[in-house]
């Protein structure tokens, strides 16, 4: 993890903890001492706003840098990971071999809004064609994978505590204010 990242999301889990502890606490706000000098605040509720301009700022820095890492594809190692349990449910529920032509290229697709199917891609020069085979999947299946294997991610890979907590304690900040503003 590169110094900036790490310095913003130093900044974002500081200042979410922060928030989520004045919401949490009811923390008042009346009187603030700088060097010795006691400043009475006038109307609490604009610090409040200011604190939550610089959160919106260090979650935007956050953003920005966590973009530009190399390993923050989360998407994309989910989709390959729920496409690897998609190509075994195929090999044992159509009777494939489990060497047969899978190196050429598998993708998940949607035929329609509930309609999903595992498409095994192959090119041959001498037909041009692309798709080799298309076995259905049902939805729930997907939808069991993409859960399965978003918790599996959580558990097993730095990378969630690393760069995605920090969003979620970001959000759950916000979620908390919304909510006590209700």
């Amino acid at each position: 993890m590169d110094s900036g990242l790490l310095r913003q999301r130093r900044n974002i889990v500081s200042i979410s903890c922060v928030l989520l502890v004045y919401d949490f606490a009811d923390i008042k706000i009346k009187q603030v001492g700088f060097m010795g000098t006691a400043v009475e605040i006038g109307n609490p509720a604009a610090l409040s706003i200011m604190v939550w301009v610089v959160w919106l700022y260090f979650f935007v820095r956050y953003y920005q840098y966590w973009a530009g890492e190399k390993d923050a594809y989360v998407l994309r190692d989910l989709r390959e990971m729920v496409k690897e349990r998609s190509r075994k449910y195929c090999i044992k529920k159509y009777v494939l071999d489990s060497n047969y032509g899978w190196d050429g290229g598998v993708d998940i697709k949607r035929n329609m809004i509930f309609s999903w199917c595992l498409e095994r891609r192959e090119y041959s020069t001498g037909t041009g064609s692309n798709v080799a085979e298309s076995h259905k999947i049902p939805i729930g299946c997907i939808m069991a994978w993409s859960c399965f294997s978003f918790a599996s991610y959580c558990f097993h890979k730095k990378h969630m505590s690393d760069h995605i907590l920090p969003f979620a304690l970001a959000i759950s900040a916000l979620l908390v204010k919304i909510y006590s503003m209700l």
